[in-house]
């Protein structure tokens, strides 16, 4: 098992917004495992193909664990599709 933690922050941070974004990879699956603000932009940063992605779990519905879903199932699809 590998795992891909793109984005922590911590709650009351003074640096900006909580977020949290980790990639799974096991038995030659990959789950995003939160969604999180900055989840849009970070698969690529850690040479991640969203393609790649063959679930995402959620852990609970807070901001900074989900607020990005409909933006990561976007990514997934555009990337599944050839077009960017």
């Amino acid at each position: 098992m590998k795992l891909h933690v793109l984005s922590v922050v911590e709650m009351l941070s003074a640096r900006g917004a909580p977020s949290s974004v980790t990639f799974v990879e096991a038995s030659d699956r990959l789950f995003l495992l939160d969604c999180g603000p900055t989840d849009v932009a970070g698969h690529e940063r850690a040479g991640l193909n969203p393609s790649d992605v063959d679930a995402i779990i959620l852990s609970h519905l807070h901001g900074d664990h989900s607020a990005a879903f409909r933006f990561s199932l976007s990514s997934i699809s555009i990337a599944a599709s050839g077009h960017r």
